[in-house]
């Protein structure tokens, strides 16, 4: 897989753990979201704007502005592509004078609509600022072609995202089963790492539930997950805590010491705390010290 930006949120900074969701017409909740502990904040204009207040959340992006000093980076969820909203939406983008990073785009299914919208977006975009472009899987025929997704090419997607509401109503059930749920979420998962570029998982809509979180977030993380949105700035920490890997960056080091000792002696591999620790094992020891 070739063309993506790799695992970075803004030059020079790691991808975002969190990216906390605040509905771009409710503007009491952006102090809330500048106060948060999140690593990324995106401003909706899609799902939780009803259609007769998207115009005062387009109007409310266009005057935005973050706190002095401000360096997190700042994404704005599209309408579908195809939709008047979306026309506007990107309209809106090209006006905002607040640093963003990029944009994520819903529902997407097909690699010739990212191409479409990579197109649409270069029109738009000031010439001082190339915007990301975050792409969110949400639907079964998106899981299904999530493959051809990865291979389209266009150099400024640098993430993949996982949607579980619209893919539970896409798939019909009103309880998204565990192990369903698993299968596109790692085949979302897979496909970013081909691609090589992060995955993002969906939100956990129970913001009072911290255990129920906490297991989520872990669970991400094993099936190849980077980060995780946050509905709730109070669901940030827990979801930091699930990606920071501490003990994994102790482990790291160690390993990589051991292995770098056994190199030196002519070995390609070494036994460290009962597991073998060889060349893909460094892989991954080096990315989380990079991390």
């Amino acid at each position: 897989m070739t063309g993506m930006t790799g695992m970075r949120g803004t030059p020079g900074m790691p991808f975002p753990r969190s990216l906390l969701f605040v509905p771009a017409n409710r503007t009491e909740m952006f102090a809330r979201a500048w106060e948060s502990e999140a690593q990324g904040v995106i401003f909706d204009l899609e799902d939780s704007v009803p259609a007769a207040h998207k115009g005062a959340a387009r109007e409310a992006l266009v005057s935005l502005q973050p706190p002095d000093g401000w360096a997190r980076p700042i994404y704005v969820r599209l309408n579908s592509y195809g939709t008047d909203a979306f026309d506007l939406d990107l309209h809106t983008v090209a006006s905002m004078t607040a640093p963003l990073a990029g944009v994520m785009l819903p529902k997407v299914e097909r690699a010739t609509q990212v191409r479409d919208v990579d197109a649409a977006i270069a029109v738009h975009e000031r010439p001082d600022r190339r915007l990301a472009l975050i792409l969110l899987i949400e639907t079964p025929g998106g899981v299904l072609r999530v493959s051809e997704l990865a291979d389209c090419g266009v150099t400024r997607v640098t993430a993949f995202a996982f949607g579980a509401e619209d893919y539970r109503a896409g798939m019909r059930v009103d309880v998204l089963d565990p192990a369903l749920a698993d299968f596109a979420r790692a085949s979302v998962a897979n496909a970013a790492a081909a691609a090589g570029v992060p995955a993002i998982d969906a939100p956990l809509l129970q913001v009072d539930d911290t255990d129920r979180l906490r297991d989520a977030a872990r669970h991400a993380r094993a099936l190849g997950f980077h980060s995780k949105f946050a509905i709730h700035p109070s669901q940030v920490p827990f979801i930091h805590e699930a990606f920071a890997g501490g003990g994994d960056r102790a482990w790291a080091l160690r390993a990589v010491e051991a292995y770098e000792r056994a190199a030196r002696d002519g070995h390609g591999s070494v036994a460290l705390d009962g597991r073998m620790v060889d060349e893909a094992t460094m892989k991954r020891a080096r990315d989380i010290l990079e991390a």
